[in-house]
Order: C-alpha cells, then structure tokens, then sequence
C-alpha cells in the first residue's frame, strides 16, 4: 500500500507522499492491537533478561569457551536460530537493546559475530521496507504509536532530499531505523536505492557499534572479573 502520484520522481513528491501518509489516521482497532502486542513484546523482553542473567550466572557470558562449545551442540542450527532471531527482532523491536547482538560476538568472535549481525539486519530492514510497501501506515501502527509514526515523517520530509535525511539516521546510532525503512517503503523510494544505501551504511554502523559494545563488555569483564 504505497502512494503513487505518477510522473517522474521528485522531492516534491516525496514530501506530498509524506504528507498524505501523515493525514491517514489509524484507528481504534489498531491501537488495541498495538497493546496487545506490546503486551507480549514485554513478556519477551522479559524471559530474555531472565535467560541473561542466567547464563551470567552459568558462566556462559564469563567463559567465552564455554558459550561456544555450548552453541557447537546445535551445529549450523545455532546461527541460522540467531539470524532468524535477530531479523525477527529488527521487525519487531521488542528484545532489551544489544542483548543478542553482543551475546553473537562473544559466542563467535568478533569477524563471524559481526557478519551474522549484518546478515540478520539487513534481512529485518528489507523486511521492513516491503512491510511498509505492501501494507501501509496500518500496518507501522501495530508496532509504533500514530504519534511516532508522524514524528519519522517529519523527520525524513525535512531538508531538500529524503535520502540525506535516511543516511543520517541510518549512521548515527539509535536513531529509529526499523520505521523508517517502513515509511521508505510507502514512498516511491527505488528498492535498489534503498538497498545500496543500507547495505553500505549498515556495514559500518554495526561494526562501530559492536565494536563499542565489546569494548565495553571487555572492560566491565575486567572490573567485575
């Protein structure tokens, strides 16, 4: 369900296309529907901070050795399990932030953690795209408040270039990229572009990212252990 105004593509469509998704209301129905699953996505997040902790104090997290021969058990199940997993929480973004991204990293290392990491991304961001494509605002409501939906918009309708705008928010961390691959996918926004630009920019976010995070970990490793 995406909006076509016909001719050749210009900023001024965009922003036309932005506004006419701004002014599409979601209604009642959907806004039960987004607390439902709110309501499960917090007892997911949760059992995840729950199973965390627990292998903390297992010493699947403290022993890196021992996290990777468990993982072994499971063969080439173990990282398919987790890029279906991360993929499934970049559409749905419902798991406590970085959890599985560094759990990867310590299992596998830093190489194969973050190639498993971008693999599983860029999976759940193409997923996005056609959500927002195929099914609309209506869809993007189940997930985030009319509210934020319309934030994003303003967002990405601002300066003179709707690519300009999803670049910065695809390279500067936190930044919420999951809907705004969405709202790209409503617009007329070629797929091939869409893809170039993440593809390239996801490449160095997660690897900045990660890396941070498993400098963190290092150094919280060290001060506890």
């Amino acid at each position: 369900m995406y909006y076509y105004f016909g001719g050749r593509m210009t900023q001024d469509n965009y922003k036309q296309k932005l506004e006419k998704i701004k002014e599409e209301h979601l209604d009642n129905k959907i806004n039960k529907k987004r607390k439902i699953l709110k309501f499960f996505g917090l007892i997911i997040a949760l059992v995840i901070i729950v199973l965390t902790i627990l292998a903390f104090r297992e010493g699947y997290f403290v022993d890196r050795e021992k996290f990777a021969n468990l993982l072994s058990k499971f063969g080439i199940f173990a990282p398919l399990f987790f890029i279906v997993l991360q993929a499934f929480f970049t559409v749905f973004p419902v798991n406590p932030s970085g959890i599985t991204n560094l759990s990867v990293v310590i299992a596998y290392g830093p190489l194969i953690g973050f190639m498993l990491n971008y693999v599983a991304i860029m999976i759940g961001s193409v997923i996005n795209f056609y959500l927002g494509r195929k099914y609309g605002k209506k869809f993007i409501g189940l997930l985030f408040t009319e509210k934020a939906i319309n934030k994003q918009i303003d967002w990405l309708n601002k300066g003179n270039k709707i690519e300009k705008m999803f670049i910065i928010v695809l390279i500067v961390p936190f930044m919420p990229d999951d809907i705004s691959c969405m709202i790209c996918g409503m617009t007329d926004f070629k797929f091939h572009r869409f893809f170039i630009i993440t593809a390239f920019l996801k490449f160095w976010a997660i690897g900045i990212i990660l890396y941070i995070m498993q400098y963190g970990y290092e150094a919280l490793y060290r001060l506890i252990f």
